[in-house]
C-alpha cells in the first residue's frame, strides 16, 4: 500500500501564459535571470532541484548537501522602481553533483512569484524532481485531525505527476483547508502545469523557539525531504546521524549570538 499526499489546490496564479508576464513588465521590472559569470552557464536538466524557503530550509540543504564552498553561479532578483526606491531581492543558485539549489529565496512578492517561479524553471530546464522545503508560522496551520499537535507539524503536498510515498512513510499529506501561497505555491503551480514531478515539504512552527530542542525539531522536520525516493535515487545527501551534529552545532551558535533562539520566522 502506498501513502498519497491529497492534491491541494495549490494557489491560483491563473494559467502557464507567459504573455500574462510579459504584460506585468510594461508596469514594473521583472525578476530577471542574472549570471555571476556569464561566460559559464548553467548546466540545464538537473536530476533534483531543491528550493529552499526560509532560514531553516537553508541550514537544512547546506547541511544535508554539503554547500559551504559551493559557488553561486546565478541568481534571481527583482530590481523595483516603484516610488522612486530601488529594491532587490536574490535567490543564489549553486549547483552540488547532480543537485541544483536555489537558498534563501526570500523577499518575493505575491506579484512577482509567478515570474520568479518561470525564471527559475528556464534557468534550470526540465528537472527530474523538484524538492521544495518551506517553514511557515503554526497560525497558517488550521488543525483537523489529533495528529496535529505540538511546536512543530510538517507535511507533505505534491502535484499529480510526483511518484507516490513508499508505505510506511512518516510524512503525513497537507489536508485541505490548508493552502500554501507566495513563491512556493508559484513554483508548485508552475510544475503542476508543465507535468514536472515536484513534492513541497512544509514545517508549520511556533514563532518564536522557546528552547534548543525546539529548533532542533524545526530543522529535524525536513529529514523527510533527502529521505524521498525520487531525491535518493539520484542525489548523494549527508545521513541523519551527521546532519543533525550540524545542526546542533548550528543550533548552539544561534542561542549564544542570543539569549533565545533567533531561529524565527
Amino acid at each position: 500500500m502506498e501513502v498519497e499526499a491529497p492534491q491541494v489546490h495549490f494557489f491560483d496564479y491563473g494559467s502557464d501564459d507567459e504573455s500574462e508576464a510579459t504584460s506585468a513588465s510594461e508596469a514594473r521590472p521583472l525578476p530577471a535571470l542574472r549570471l555571476t559569470d556569464p561566460g559559464q552557464p548553467l548546466a540545464t536538466a538537473p536530476s533534483v532541484l531543491f528550493v529552499g524557503f526560509g532560514a531553516v530550509p537553508t541550514e537544512c540543504l547546506r547541511a544535508r548537501l554539503q554547500l559551504d564552498g559551493a559557488a553561486v553561479m546565478a541568481d534571481i532578483f527583482t530590481a523595483r522602481s516603484e516610488d522612486g526606491t530601488a529594491n532587490e531581492s536574490t535567490s543564489p543558485i549553486c549547483q552540488k553533483g547532480a543537485a541544483t539549489v536555489c537558498v534563501g529565496a526570500t523577499g518575493i512578492t505575491g506579484g512577482d512569484a509567478p515570474t520568479w517561479a518561470t525564471q527559475l524553471l528556464a534557468a534550470v530546464g526540465a528537472p527530474k524532481f523538484v524538492a521544495i522545503l518551506l517553514e511557515e508560522p503554526i497560525f497558517k496551520f488550521r488543525r483537523t485531525s489529533a495528529h496535529d499537535q505540538g511546536e512543530v507539524i510538517a507535511r507533505t503536498l505534491s502535484t499529480s505527476s510526483a511518484p507516490q510515498l513508499p508505505a510506511g512513510t512518516d510524512s503525513l499529506g497537507l489536508d485541505q483547508p490548508n493552502v500554501v501561497s507566495g513563491a512556493a505555491a508559484a513554483l508548485m503551480t508552475k510544475c503542476q502545469l508543465r507535468g514536472i514531478p515536484a513534492r513541497m515539504y512544509v514545517s508549520y512552527r511556533a514563532h518564536g523557539g522557546t528552547d534548543r530542542d525546539a529548533d532542533m525539531a524545526a530543522l529535524s522536520s525536513f529529514d523527510g525531504a533527502f529521505r524521498d525516493p525520487s531525491v535518493a535515487a539520484d542525489v548523494e545527501v549527508t545521513g541523519d546521524a551527521d546532519a543533525h551534529k550540524v545542526y546542533q552545532s548550528f543550533v548552539k551558535s544561534a542561542w549564544n549570538k542570543e539569549s533565545s533562539s533567533h531561529m524565527y520566522l
